[in-house]
Protein backbone atom coordinates (compact mmCIF):
# COMPACT_ATOMS: atom_id res chain seq x y z
CA UNK A 1 0.00 0.00 0.00
CA UNK A 2 1.46 3.35 -0.67
CA UNK A 3 0.69 5.81 1.66
CA UNK A 4 1.16 10.04 1.29
CA UNK A 5 2.09 12.07 4.33
CA UNK A 6 -0.51 14.34 5.72
CA UNK A 7 1.86 17.20 4.91
CA UNK A 8 2.53 16.27 1.40
CA UNK A 9 1.14 18.61 -1.58
CA UNK A 10 0.43 18.21 -5.24
CA UNK A 11 3.69 19.40 -7.38
CA UNK A 12 1.42 21.15 -9.95
CA UNK A 13 -1.08 23.24 -7.93
CA UNK A 14 0.51 23.14 -4.87
CA UNK A 15 -2.08 22.66 -3.02
CA UNK A 16 -2.44 19.62 0.38
CA UNK A 17 -3.93 16.80 -0.46
CA UNK A 18 -6.99 16.49 1.23
CA UNK A 19 -10.14 14.02 1.19
CA UNK A 20 -13.65 16.09 1.71
CA UNK A 21 -15.31 13.15 3.54
CA UNK A 22 -15.94 9.29 4.05
CA UNK A 23 -19.51 9.92 2.26
CA UNK A 24 -18.39 12.63 -0.61
CA UNK A 25 -16.03 12.48 -3.42
CA UNK A 26 -12.24 12.98 -2.67
CA UNK A 27 -11.16 16.36 -2.84
CA UNK A 28 -7.57 16.90 -4.41
CA UNK A 29 -7.01 13.20 -3.53
CA UNK A 30 -3.09 12.07 -4.31
CA UNK A 31 -3.03 9.84 -7.26
CA UNK A 32 0.36 7.73 -8.47
CA UNK A 33 0.34 7.67 -12.49
CA UNK A 34 2.53 4.98 -14.21
CA UNK A 35 5.73 6.69 -13.44
CA UNK A 36 5.35 6.96 -9.84
CA UNK A 37 4.67 10.56 -9.77
CA UNK A 38 2.09 11.53 -7.42
CA UNK A 39 -0.42 14.19 -8.25
CA UNK A 40 -3.63 15.64 -7.09
CA UNK A 41 -6.92 14.04 -8.51
CA UNK A 42 -8.17 17.54 -9.63
CA UNK A 43 -4.60 18.15 -11.23
CA UNK A 44 -4.60 14.52 -13.06
CA UNK A 45 -8.38 15.32 -14.49
CA UNK A 46 -7.14 18.57 -16.30
CA UNK A 47 -3.87 17.71 -17.81
CA UNK A 48 -3.94 18.18 -21.67
CA UNK A 49 -1.77 15.94 -22.95
CA UNK A 50 -1.84 12.07 -20.80
CA UNK A 51 1.84 12.92 -20.09
CA UNK A 52 3.36 13.41 -16.63
CA UNK A 53 4.30 17.30 -16.06
CA UNK A 54 7.85 16.38 -14.27
CA UNK A 55 9.15 13.45 -16.48
CA UNK A 56 7.06 13.68 -19.68
CA UNK A 57 6.25 9.72 -19.94
CA UNK A 58 2.89 8.77 -21.01
CA UNK A 59 0.61 7.67 -18.52
CA UNK A 60 -2.56 5.48 -18.65
CA UNK A 61 -5.55 7.61 -17.08
CA UNK A 62 -7.00 4.08 -16.39
CA UNK A 63 -4.21 3.12 -14.17
CA UNK A 64 -4.00 5.45 -11.71
CA UNK A 65 -4.03 4.57 -8.49
CA UNK A 66 -5.87 6.42 -5.94
CA UNK A 67 -3.68 6.61 -2.53
CA UNK A 68 -4.06 6.88 0.93
CA UNK A 69 -2.85 10.00 3.36
CA UNK A 70 -0.85 9.01 5.89
CA UNK A 71 -3.09 9.98 9.12
CA UNK A 72 -2.26 9.20 12.99
CA UNK A 73 -4.32 6.06 13.55
CA UNK A 74 -8.41 7.17 14.66
CA UNK A 75 -7.87 4.88 17.33
CA UNK A 76 -3.70 4.50 18.29
CA UNK A 77 -2.67 1.55 19.75
CA UNK A 78 -1.02 2.64 22.63
CA UNK A 79 -1.20 -0.37 24.75
CA UNK A 80 1.62 -1.09 26.77
CA UNK A 81 1.02 -4.92 26.21
CA UNK A 82 4.34 -6.08 23.98
CA UNK A 83 5.12 -9.38 22.53
CA UNK A 84 7.52 -11.53 24.89
CA UNK A 85 6.78 -8.84 27.22
CA UNK A 86 4.76 -9.12 30.79
CA UNK A 87 1.93 -7.08 31.66
CA UNK A 88 1.15 -5.66 34.91
CA UNK A 89 -0.65 -8.76 35.49
CA UNK A 90 2.46 -10.78 34.61
CA UNK A 91 1.05 -11.95 31.26
CA UNK A 92 2.47 -12.55 28.10
CA UNK A 93 1.56 -11.24 25.11
CA UNK A 94 0.23 -13.58 22.61
CA UNK A 95 -0.03 -13.85 18.87
CA UNK A 96 -3.78 -12.24 19.31
CA UNK A 97 -2.05 -9.24 20.19
CA UNK A 98 0.46 -9.27 17.60
CA UNK A 99 -2.23 -10.45 14.75
CA UNK A 100 -4.82 -7.46 16.53
CA UNK A 101 -1.84 -4.48 16.24
CA UNK A 102 -0.67 -6.09 13.04
CA UNK A 103 -4.36 -5.23 11.35
CA UNK A 104 -4.92 -2.19 13.47
CA UNK A 105 -1.56 -0.69 11.57
CA UNK A 106 -2.98 -1.89 8.17
CA UNK A 107 -6.65 -0.52 8.85
CA UNK A 108 -5.59 2.81 10.67
CA UNK A 109 -1.60 3.67 9.58
CA UNK A 110 0.60 4.42 12.29
CA UNK A 111 3.70 6.53 12.36
CA UNK A 112 7.11 5.08 11.78
CA UNK A 113 7.90 4.63 15.21
CA UNK A 114 4.62 2.68 15.55
CA UNK A 115 5.79 0.54 12.79
CA UNK A 116 9.83 0.08 13.24
CA UNK A 117 8.63 -1.58 17.27
CA UNK A 118 6.02 -3.73 15.69
CA UNK A 119 8.36 -5.10 13.48
CA UNK A 120 11.07 -5.33 16.11
CA UNK A 121 8.62 -7.24 18.67
CA UNK A 122 7.60 -9.33 15.36
CA UNK A 123 10.80 -10.17 14.54
CA UNK A 124 11.75 -11.26 18.46
CA UNK A 125 8.79 -13.17 18.34
CA UNK A 126 9.26 -14.96 15.45
CA UNK A 127 12.35 -16.22 16.47
CA UNK A 128 10.86 -17.55 19.71
CA UNK A 129 8.22 -19.74 17.60
CA UNK A 130 8.01 -22.94 15.98
CA UNK A 131 7.58 -22.81 11.89
CA UNK A 132 3.56 -24.60 12.10
CA UNK A 133 2.94 -21.41 14.82
CA UNK A 134 4.78 -18.62 12.38
CA UNK A 135 2.48 -20.51 9.41
CA UNK A 136 -0.89 -20.01 11.50
CA UNK A 137 -0.14 -16.20 12.00
CA UNK A 138 0.72 -16.07 8.05
CA UNK A 139 -2.33 -17.58 7.28
CA UNK A 140 -4.34 -15.43 9.62
CA UNK A 141 -3.32 -12.43 8.63
CA UNK A 142 -3.63 -13.56 4.61
CA UNK A 143 -7.28 -14.23 5.25
CA UNK A 144 -8.31 -11.81 7.94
Amino acid sequence: MLLVKASSSCDVCLEPFQLKGESSPPVRAPCAIDCGHIFCSTCIDSFARLACPLCRSYFDPRAVRRLRIDVAPKTPDTRPLRVGHQNDNGATASKEDLKDRIISIVRNGADGGHYQALIQETCTWLKEQTPEEVRDLAFELYHH
